[in-house]
């Protein structure tokens, strides 16, 4: 369960990162 919950909160960091990024290029355009 343990390695369950760490890839879920891999993904939503993975996630997260990517969305600022992309929100980073719009606000720099």
């Amino acid at each position: 369960m343990q390695t369950h919950l760490t890839h879920i909160y891999t993904k939503l960091d993975v996630t997260s990162r990517v969305q600022l990024v992309q929100e980073a290029a719009q606000h720099s355009t």
